[in-house]
């Protein structure tokens, strides 16, 4: 990987792979962060989550069985050409039935490495 891993985004990883370790939301994000989950399909922004509480909810409906990684990092410009933030190529599989797939997160930091905005782009769905 080219870049480091910020703390932030390796606590949110931990969170997005167990509901149990939803706590370590509280120091992964800002209060006011805001996520937006891209289609595969359609490759459009399709749902957005502001403040902790709301991520929340988004992960605790998360499937159980699916196993979460970073496999690159970069820098990058936010689709809203904000400030750089960091990209992270990730993958996933759902572990019963070893389907696999990935993409792409673009993260911006606050000022205390804390996650202010997170974009979640998935890879085109294979046909």
């Amino acid at each position: 990987m080219s870049n480091p891993i910020p703390d932030s985004v390796s606590r949110f990883f931990v969170a997005l792979n167990g509901a149990t370790e939803n706590d370590r939301l509280d120091s992964a994000l800002t209060e006011d962060c805001t996520i937006i989950r891209w289609d595969p399909s359609s490759m459009n922004p399709v749902e957005e989550f502001h403040g902790i509480d709301s991520v929340r909810r988004w992960l605790e409906r998360t499937p159980k069985g699916i196993a979460f990684h970073i496999d690159s990092t970069r820098e990058c410009r936010s689709s809203d050409g904000d400030p750089p933030s960091i990209a992270l190529g990730y993958q996933y599989e759902i572990v019963a039935s070893g389907f696999r797939h990935g993409g792409e997160i673009r993260v911006r930091l606050s000022q205390s490495n804390l996650i202010s905005k997170l974009e979640w782009i998935p890879d085109p769905l294979p046909d």
